[in-house]
């Protein structure tokens, strides 16, 4: 079959962080409609072949494993696409696991919070994996810089360098930015 992916073990379509809550990634693919997966897939994941991996989802339910998705993504997409940097699922798995898990809703939710816990002088800093957190986080510290609440400590985000990259191949699309708290918050 040559698949080969991060885990490399066929598991089942779950994805959640809290296993508690109810929404997994296999009621998205078998149960969400069209348009809700396709919309899913080009908001969090950017996928620019979202409309053909929907249709190839629909087509190929019930999808119960992570290699079930896999191979609905490769009979999805043209073959100059599977040999890119990223493995050519990532931006579909990344889709649902941000949907399963609320994570940028969370983050905007915890990034004030987090600013609140600081006492003055206290540091924030947040690494992000992909432009919509990294977005998120950018926002936010601008947005706090002009309440006087906190001081910006990367104008621009700190990126892994080529060594890391080499040794940590995950870390490759890591961005950190970071802020101190200058004054108290009410």
């Amino acid at each position: 079959m040559g698949i080969r992916h991060r885990t490399h073990h066929d598991e089942p379509l779950d994805m959640r962080f809290n296993t508690k809550t109810e929404l997994t990634a296999m009621e998205i693919v078998n149960y969400w409609k069209r348009t809700s997966i396709e919309q899913l897939l080009f908001a969090y994941g950017q996928e620019g072949f979202a409309p053909r991996i929907t249709r190839e989802i629909l087509r190929s339910r019930p999808l119960k494993t992570t290699f079930d998705l896999v191979e609905a993504v490769r009979n999805a997409t043209p073959p100059w696409y599977h040999r890119r940097k990223i493995h050519f699922a990532t931006k579909t798995f990344q889709a649902l696991r941000i949907a399963v898990n609320n994570e940028l809703n969370n983050l905007q939710i915890t990034l004030p919070q987090a600013v609140t816990l600081l006492e003055p002088g206290g540091r924030l800093v947040v690494i992000s994996f992909h432009s919509l957190e990294d977005g998120i986080v950018k926002r936010f510290i601008k947005e706090q810089v002009k309440t006087g609440t906190v001081e910006n400590l990367t104008q621009k985000p700190l990126i892994p360098s080529t060594r890391e990259i080499a040794e940590n191949p995950s870390a490759r699309s890591a961005k950190l930015r970071g802020l101190r708290k200058t004054v108290i918050s009410e």
